[in-house]
């Protein structure tokens, strides 16, 4: 069995521990909610949407595989209930473009609150920039970046999460860092900073 942290958690509620079950969902309510308001935006959509999400797993939680980990699971969860909300509202904006690679993804980018030291010596010009461009990408890069940059996930979670195999998760990964390289040379003012 996995002995990480969420893992545990989830044994424990399993277990009959109430309060096991209220720590998992305090320590990714923000990261859910953030992931989810990529996708349908933010607010009260994000919200309603990120609960669902929440009621979703606990729901499903006695068949999780405690071998797995709960959180590419946690989020894979919250991309299938904002895909949902989006054909209920008939939005026209997919999770992973399917289709021409110059459709853009509109939505919002998120910053960690906790920067890493390294984010923190960038000027908050060059990471303005920074997420422009990333959100400039077609969104079947950006969704990928933003996952793993900013959700710290993994290639293979992120795999399991938009539920594609790990040799698309990198091949769409590279070619997003390529496609941003070359958006970051082209663009002038991040190149003065």
């Amino acid at each position: 069995m996995n002995t990480d942290l969420d893992e545990k958690l989830v044994a424990l509620y399993l277990a009959g521990d109430e309060t096991a079950l209220q720590s998992l969902v305090r320590k990714h309510t923000t990261g859910v909610y953030n992931f989810v308001a990529q996708l349908v935006g933010y607010g009260q959509n994000a919200e309603d949407v990120s609960q669902e999400a929440f009621i979703k797993a606990w729901k499903s939680l006695k068949k999780f595989d405690l071998d797995k980990k709960f959180k590419p699971w946690l989020y894979r969860i919250a991309r299938n209930s904002a895909i949902d909300f989006l054909r209920q509202r008939k939005a026209t904006v997919p999770l992973v473009n399917t289709y021409d690679d110059e459709e853009v993804n509109e939505a919002d980018y998120v910053v960690d609150p906790e920067p890493l030291p390294l984010e923190q010596a960038i000027s908050s010009e060059t990471k303005e920039a920074i997420q422009k461009l990333v959100n400039s990408l077609p969104s079947i890069y950006s969704t990928v970046l933003k996952l793993y940059y900013l959700e710290e996930f993994s290639l293979p979670e992120i795999a399991e999460i938009l539920n594609e195999s790990i040799d698309t998760v990198k091949s769409k990964h590279r070619r997003a860092l390529i496609k941003l390289r070359e958006l970051v040379s082209e663009d002038r003012n991040l190149a003065k900073n």
